[in-house]
């Protein structure tokens, strides 16, 4: 059944996002009609079928190529481990952990390789969306029409992003240390605790900065 889902997910997750781009009494901007009302400010192209995109064909082939491992035993510890080896930023390794975190949830490789596609080709439709829809408020800023509206949004959305990155600037310091502890201990019972500490850190991340 799960599968079934995934498959109508890649099938009808662009048509659905397919259309306008809709400004609303409050000021925002979505992809459907808002709920008091609402003009269109620009109107979408039909998008891509699921499959036409590489970024998303590239991330499906992980996704299945993880599912087969996960078949086939591997654990994940051993996955994220590895991902430790590579030489790659950590901003990089941190992605590519929650990556393999969400793609070994899914019980198939086939449901993995649909699912992952077809959220990928979503989630860039729906990042589309949103440009046109900025693009019109800055159109509109430029009019002077929706300053006054715009300012106050835009203060407390710079608030939240400083002390977002704040927190994941401390999270950060605290896994680096972890990480320099993990190098100079070699007990079990060390190892054991400061693994899983690093552990609750990598989670904190990846719920918080991405």
């Amino acid at each position: 059944m799960r599968v079934i889902l995934g498959f109508a997910l890649a099938v009808c997750a662009l048509p659905c996002l397919a259309g306008n781009v809709y400004r609303c009494p409050d000021g925002s901007f979505q992809d459907k009609p808002c709920g008091g009302g609402g003009v269109v400010v620009a109107k979408n192209k039909p998008p891509a079928q699921v499959g036409a995109d590489k970024v998303c064909s590239d991330a499906a082939q992980r996704a299945e190529q993880i599912a087969k491992q996960k078949a086939q035993g591997v654990k994940l510890e051993t996955l994220l481990d590895d991902i430790d080896t590579h030489s790659d930023s950590y901003e990089k390794k941190l992605a590519e952990k929650k990556f393999t975190v969400d793609a070994y949830k899914f019980e198939s490789a086939a449901e993995a390789k649909v699912s992952v596609e077809a959220q990928c080709v979503t989630n860039k439709n729906i990042a589309a969306a949103a440009a046109a829809g900025a693009a019109a408020q800055r159109v509109e800023a430029n009019a002077g029409t929706v300053a006054a509206r715009s300012a106050p949004a835009f203060d407390s959305a710079a608030a939240e992003r400083t002390a977002r990155d704040q927190k994941c600037a401390q999270y950060k310091e605290e896994l680096t240390s972890v990480q320099e502890q993990q190098r100079g201990h070699n007990s079990p019972s060390s190892m054991d605790s400061l693994s899983k500490k690093r552990r609750g850190l990598e989670k904190k991340l990846w719920d918080l900065c991405g």
